[in-house]
C-alpha cells in the first residue's frame, strides 16, 4: 500500500493523515482495508455498547494502541540519550582542563581524574544499556 493509497482510504472516512500520523494498514480482500491510527488514547467505544468491529479491525486497533505506547516509551529513551551523551561531553572537557590546570599537586590532579572517569564510566554504562 502506497501514502497515496492510505491517503485516498483515509479521505473516503473523513479523516486525513499529516506528516506527524502513523497508521496500521491490513488488506485482507483486494477491494478491503483495515486502518487504525497509531495512537495512545483508548478509541471511543461502540454506539449503544454493541460491538461491530471485525476481530481484524480490533487486532489492527490493538496493534495501534501497542505501537502507541512504544512510541512514548522511544522518545523518553531518546530524550535520556541525549542527555547523556551531552554530560559525557561536558566530562570529557572537564578532563581536559584538569589535565592542563596548573597548581594542582599531581596526587590532587589523579584523585579528580580517577573521580570523573568512574564518572564516565556510568554514564557510557547507561549509553550501551539504553
Amino acid at each position: 500500500m502506497t501514502e497515496s493509497d492510505v491517503a485516498a482510504a483515509l479521505r473516503t472516512w473523513g479523516l486525513t493523515a499529516d506528516d506527524r500520523s502513523l497508521w496500521v494498514v491490513c488488506r485482507p480482500e483486494p477491494s478491503r482495508w483495515h486502518v487504525a491510527r497509531v495512537r495512545s488514547d483508548l478509541p471511543q467505544p461502540p454506539p449503544a455498547g454493541i460491538e461491530r468491529r471485525s476481530p481484524e479491525r480490533l487486532t489492527l486497533e490493538l496493534g495501534g494502541l501497542s505501537l502507541g505506547a512504544l512510541e512514548r516509551l522511544w522518545a523518553a529513551a531518546d530524550q535520556a540519550t541525549v542527555y547523556l551523551c551531552g554530560s559525557l561531553a561536558l566530562l570529557e572537557a572537564c578532563v581536559e582542563r584538569v589535565r592542563e590546570m596548573r597548581g594542582l599537586t599531581t596526587t590532587d590532579r589523579a584523585h579528580l581524574l580517577a573521580d570523573l572517569a568512574v564518572v564516565a564510566d556510568s554514564i557510557q554504562g547507561a549509553l550501551d544499556a539504553a
